[in-house]
């Protein structure tokens, strides 16, 4: 996603959890009417369903990556020889989300 002077403000409405990267410039993050101050380096994770919007500093415009996250339900069974390995950063948010 790129914020220009043509295109100064984009909106996030997405069903699912957004990751959102800042790979360079400068800008903001409105959501839920509270503005957070994004530069290169920033990350914020969104619930699902934001309504949020990214506006761009006119002078460094932002880049911006955002990825989409959810948790697929496995329909099939595993094949015999698969080596599976459980994911530490699951559990760890888990266990987290648990404590609250």
């Amino acid at each position: 996603m790129y914020g220009t002077s043509n295109l100064p403000r984009v909106q996030i409405h997405e069903n699912l959890t957004v990751l959102l990267a800042v790979a360079a410039g400068k800008g903001s993050l409105e959501v839920d009417n509270l503005t957070y101050e994004l530069t290169e380096g920033s990350v914020v994770l969104l619930p699902a369903n934001p309504h949020a919007s990214l506006i761009t500093n006119l002078q460094q415009p932002l880049h911006v990556y955002k990825l989409t996250i959810w948790i697929q339900e496995q329909t099939q069974a595993i094949p015999g020889g698969a080596m599976l390995r459980k994911s530490e950063f699951a559990l760890h948010l888990r266990y987290n989300s648990q404590l609250h």
